[in-house]
C-alpha cells in the first residue's frame, strides 16, 4: 500500500521541481533584448543604425560625385567601416574620460572638421 502512495507523491515532487527548475532557468537567462534600432553596444553605450546611417551619409557626401552608386555589397562594406570607426571613437571617448582627458579647443574643432560634424 504504501508503494502505491509513494509513486503519485513522487510524480508531484518531481513535477514540481522541474516546472520550477524550467523557471529558475528563464528568468536566469533573461536578459533586456536589445531596441530594434541599436546596431552595436561599446561597455554599455549603444551605437544607433540611425546614426551610423547619419554617418554613412556624411562620408558619401564627402567624397563628391561618384559616377554611379555603389552596389548594396559595396555599401555594406562602407557601413562597416564606419560602423568601426564609430566603435572606435566611442572606446577612445570612454577611454579619455576614464582618464579624466579633456581635448583642447582647437583639438576638438579639428575632430569635428574631420569628422564632417561642421
Amino acid at each position: 500500500m504504501q508503494v502505491e502512495s509513494f509513486f503519485p507523491a513522487w510524480r508531484r515532487c518531481a513535477g514540481l521541481v522541474l516546472i520550477g527548475g524550467a523557471l529558475l532557468a528563464s528568468v536566469a537567462g533573461c536578459h533586456r533584448a536589445p531596441p530594434t534600432d541599436v546596431i552595436a553596444t561599446v561597455n554599455g553605450k549603444d551605437i544607433l543604425r540611425s546614426d551610423l546611417e547619419r554617418q554613412y551619409q556624411i562620408v558619401k557626401m564627402s567624397q563628391g560625385e561618384a559616377p554611379q552608386d555603389p552596389s548594396p555589397e559595396q555599401a555594406d562594406l562602407a557601413r562597416l567601416a564606419v560602423l568601426r570607426q564609430m566603435i572606435d571613437e566611442e572606446m577612445l571617448q570612454q577611454r579619455a574620460a576614464k582618464l579624466n582627458v579633456v581635448a583642447s579647443e582647437a583639438h576638438r574643432n579639428e575632430g569635428a572638421v574631420h569628422s564632417g560634424r561642421v
